[in-house]
C-alpha cells in the first residue's frame, strides 16, 4: 500500500468519527497554500455524510480519496510535503501519539513521543 493509500485510508476512517472536526482542521492547514483547500474539506463533509448514511461505504471513498489525492498531486507536485504531514499527523492522533510537524521551505521536521497524563512511563 503506498502513502497515498493509507493517508486515503486515515482521512476516511476520520471523516466517520469523532476526530472529524480536527481531520477537516488539519486537511485545512496541510493545504492551505493551495488555491482551494475548501474544496477538499467539502469532500470530507460529502464523504463523513455518506459514512453517516452508509458505514458500508469506507472502502468506495478511500478509493475516491486515493484518486484525488493522486490527482492533487499530479497538478501541484508540491503539495507532497503537506499531504506527507498530514499523513503522519493523522496516524500519530490514531496512535495516541503526540507529534508536532514542521514545513520550513523545502525542509520537513518531525518531533514526536507519548504523552503521560498523571502517570509517569514506568
Amino acid at each position: 500500500m503506498d502513502w497515498l493509500t493509507a493517508l486515503a485510508t486515515s482521512i476516511v476512517q476520520a471523516a466517520g468519527t469523532d476526530a472529524y472536526a480536527e481531520t477537516r482542521h488539519l486537511l485545512g492547514r496541510a493545504l492551505g497554500r493551495l488555491r482551494s483547500p475548501t474544496n477538499l474539506q467539502n469532500r470530507l463533509e460529502a464523504t463523513r455524510s455518506r459514512l453517516r448514511s452508509d458505514s458500508d461505504q469506507q472502502a468506495s471513498e478511500t478509493g475516491q480519496w486515493v484518486q484525488v489525492l493522486h490527482e492533487l498531486l499530479a497538478t501541484d507536485p508540491s503539495a507532497e510535503a503537506g499531504l506527507r504531514a498530514l499523513k503522519a499527523q493523522l496516524e500519530s492522533r490514531a496512535s495516541g501519539q503526540t507529534l508536532q510537524i514542521g514545513i520550513a521551505g523545502r525542509d520537513q521536521y518531525n518531533i514526536g513521543g507519548n504523552a503521560y497524563i498523571n502517570q509517569p512511563p514506568s
